[in-house]
């Protein structure tokens, strides 16, 4: 590749990253810790409880939801968090736009998140996320689409 084209390519991927499009969405890490600590007080599974909105605490969630005849939204919302005794309620949500991950692309993700079904898993350092699964990052991590 010519070393102009290289600058071009970084140079796209800061605008990106500057305008947003990278951006995925962003949850409040504290407030999901204390509906994870909460379920788990409750006998519920939330997984580990590590502020990280993954598969397990939704299901817990819903689980929760559907025994204290709450709307079932798997979402944390207003009667739900109320339920629970947390206050806090995860920051407005900002939906992904205009990127596509391919495999072999190097990105960074923080919030909402669902790896790729054609990756083969999604890498951050120790982190790997399974094809299809669905997380809640509360801070910004590097991957790499596998």
């Amino acid at each position: 590749m010519k070393p102009i084209k290289i600058v071009y390519a970084i140079i796209i991927v800061v605008i990106f990253c500057m305008s947003g499009f990278l951006n995925f969405a962003v949850a409040s890490d504290q407030s999901v810790y204390q509906i994870q600590q909460r379920l788990l007080e409750l006998g519920y599974d939330p997984g580990p409880v590590d502020g990280v909105w993954g598969q397990k605490t939704k299901s817990a969630l819903i689980e929760y939801q559907t025994t204290q005849k709450l709307s079932v939204t798997g979402e944390p919302d207003e009667p739900t968090r109320e339920r629970l005794g947390v206050t806090e309620a995860p920051k407005p949500i900002k939906k992904q736009s205009g990127y596509t991950i391919r495999k072999g692309d190097s990105f960074r993700a923080r919030g909402e998140f669902t790896c790729p079904k054609y990756c083969d898993g999604c890498i951050s350092g120790g982190l790997r996320i399974s094809a299809g699964t669905y997380v809640v990052l509360p801070q910004w991590r590097n991957f790499t689409c596998k």
